[in-house]
């Protein structure tokens, strides 16, 4: 099944004089240099493809806000664009300071969502609607979702795999996020993913499938890459506490 082809609807938005959280999705993202990532003399716009692809996925009347914490980046601040990227999508930015932290960055967005349902999303992904209609049934009938996407493996994205080992993409219901302990708040790259999929398991069941039109974008997969934000004393460290 192609993009945009369910019948499926996401939750209608609530009129404006509604007050609190709703039955709406809230898209997380956090980011730090992700818009105009300068590799090998090739200019990779990820967040805003992301963004694209999330204002692909949500129709005039769907209930879905969209909120990213970002860690002051400055190859392309997102205040200059990301606003009017993510239109007719409601944004909310959240400014983070201090050496990079996945988990945190993610709980801080959270922090700021109003939805009851949360699909949590990595800033390199492009999602289509498939996964999100699909994710809200499981949601709604008490499960989470990790969808499995294809990972492209060079920069003209020729190539590829599925990458079914990973569980940084997840479309969660508020209270089994909460009740899971929300994302640990390591303070270098990795195991967050793992540490919370184990505390939701316990929780409700997990439900996992691929989807074609989900996709990682090319990026160095080098650790070092990945992991040059964090805090220096840790940069050596995989999922430092």
């Amino acid at each position: 099944m192609g993009h945009g082809e369910c019948g499926r609807c996401l939750p209608n938005r609530p009129s404006p004089s509604g007050k609190g959280r709703s039955k709406m999705l809230s898209i997380c993202i956090t980011v730090k240099n992700r818009s105009k990532v300068e590799v090998e003399g090739r200019q990779l716009l990820l967040l805003p493809n992301c963004i694209r692809a999330v204002k692909e996925c949500i129709r005039p009347g769907d209930a879905a806000e969209l909120v990213i914490s970002d860690w002051r980046s400055d190859d392309w601040p997102l205040a200059e664009w990301a606003e009017d990227a993510a239109k007719p999508i409601p944004l909310t930015l959240v400014t983070v300071d201090g050496c990079f932290s996945r988990g945190r960055g993610l709980n801080l967005a959270f922090e700021s969502a109003r939805g009851d349902i949360l699909l949590f999303l990595d800033a390199d992904i492009l999602v289509c609607r498939e996964v999100i209609e699909t994710g809200l049934v499981h949601v709604a009938e008490g499960r989470a979702f990790y969808p499995i996407y294809y990972q492209y493996t060079d920069p003209d994205h020729r190539n590829g795999r599925w990458l079914p080992e990973s569980l940084g993409n997840v479309m969660v219901a508020r209270d089994v996020f909460l009740r899971a302990g929300r994302w640990p708040e390591l303070k270098s790259w990795g195991r967050e993913d793992n540490l919370l999929h184990d505390a939701i398991k316990t929780l409700v069941p997990v439900a996992r499938e691929r989807f074609p039109g989900m996709r990682h974008q090319w990026h160095p997969e080098s650790f070092a890459w990945k992991n040059r934000y964090a805090d220096p004393q840790y940069r050596n460290v995989v999922g430092a506490r």
